[in-house]
């Protein structure tokens, strides 16, 4: 996992490449002027879905894992909690389907991280995590999830 802010986001580009194109992607989200739909950036290998909800409570909440895909987490407006646990300290509650990219957990290890606008976070397959976590009650989040294919 890593957890920095936006203006920070170019020293990871030799991890990850395609932060070069989700940095561009970024800056034009924010220009007030795009539908909240899925973009394609480069096909499968690179897309991002823009969602604005209420955060979800706490309770009942489970860790998620993806094995195809890295997540890239861009809060917009707003703040929530993400919770996150290494996958090793976490039980499976239903498993990957064939063709799917996400299986669930539960773990009584992890801690929460709070992810607010200006900062990003990068989640890979061996990072469970437990996203859109309320902070406040009513408090609207707007977020980019970026979908990174990873290499065969």
């Amino acid at each position: 996992m890593i957890f920095d802010t936006l203006t920070n986001m170019k020293n990871y580009v030799k991890l990850m490449p395609e932060l070069v194109e989700i940095e561009k992607f970024i800056r034009e989200f924010m220009k007030g002027d795009m539908e909240i739909k899925r973009y394609d950036l480069d096909g499968d290998n690179l897309f991002v879905s823009p969602a604005t909800y209420v955060p979800k409570d706490h309770e009942g909440a489970e860790y998620e894992s993806h094995a195809v895909y890295a997540d890239v987490q861009v809060v917009i407006k707003g703040r929530e909690y993400i919770g996150f646990a290494p996958l090793e300290d976490c039980t499976v509650t239903k498993p990957f389907e064939e063709g799917g990219d996400i299986a669930f957990y539960t773990s009584e290890k992890g801690s929460l991280c709070l992810i607010e606008e200006g900062y990003f976070l990068i989640l890979y397959p061996q990072d469970a995590h437990m996203p859109s976590l309320k902070v406040k009650d009513g408090e609207e989040v707007t977020k980019l999830v970026f979908k990174v294919k990873l290499g065969e």
